[in-house]
């Protein structure tokens, strides 16, 4: 069964009534974002795989994307290209201030302990979060994707993003996490996949996803799912699999 069946017929949501009603130029939906069903793509580049299948789906209708060496600049670029999220046109974009994040998403407690924490700066960009709300162009129907997307493209640590917001309980527990290394020397900590930092943070606060988007190595806990065929994505098409939570309901 191809994953985007298997996460239809079994997950579909309705777009949220906040994200279905909002308009442009309204007040900043991050409350309402933050407790939404999300998709957590750490290190995310400029990959949309999770568009393609969480979104297609219409599993997922919020995302949160993170990457310290993605600049605004270039979130931007990529999202006003003419197909820059296929088949999505932008309903608002805007940038999100530093207070207005810890209004929604106050730190509470570190769950990385100071010999796991960088020593130093990481990244190569200006930190940043951007906004965007998108809707389905009419030319495009139900089977492309959800009606409407929400995201938030972070320029920061993809690994004390998911402490600060999820595992300090700022938000729902994430839907989905799209857990792989990539091993191109970017990152300060090989920290996505199985029995690395991100899964030791997961597992000390008590807050896991319940599903991993993944090529190998899940996390502790978690099983393929049997019978759904891997989908490719990354910047080589690499085949990832779907693995779920075992105690997950």
């Amino acid at each position: 069964m191809e994953m985007v069946k298997y996460l239809k017929d079994n997950y579909r949501e309705p777009t949220p009534e906040w994200l279905k009603t909002y308009q442009k130029g309204q007040p900043l939906p991050l409350r309402d974002f933050l407790h939404s069903r999300i998709g957590y793509y750490p290190g995310c580049g400029d990959d949309g795989h999770l568009f393609r299948v969480f979104g297609k789906s219409h599993s997922v209708h919020c995302f949160v994307l993170v990457d310290y060496m993605v600049s605004e600049e270039a979130v931007l670029k990529s999202i006003h290209k003419p197909d820059g999220i296929r088949g999505y046109g932008i309903v608002e974009e805007r940038s999100v201030s530093e207070q207005e994040m810890k209004s929604v998403a106050p730190f509470r407690k570190w769950h990385i302990t100071e010999g796991e924490r960088p020593h130093g700066e990481v990244g190569t960009v200006t930190p940043f979060v951007r906004f965007v709300a998108l809707e389905r162009l009419p030319d495009f129907d139900d089977e492309h994707g959800a009606e409407r997307l929400a995201v938030l493209f972070m320029g920061a640590d993809a690994i004390a993003t998911y402490d600060a917001i999820f595992a300090n309980g700022n938000a729902r527990p994430p839907f989905v996490v799209l857990a792989e290394d990539y091993g191109f020397g970017g990152q300060w900590a090989a920290g996505f996949a199985g029995g690395q930092l991100l899964e030791n943070i997961a597992q000390r606060s008590g807050v896991y996803p319940e599903f991993l988007l993944a090529p190998h190595s899940p996390w502790s806990g978690y099983e393929k799912v049997e019978g759904v065929a891997r989908s490719p994505g990354g910047a080589h098409d690499g085949y990832r699999n779907l693995y779920k939570r075992k105690d997950a309901s």
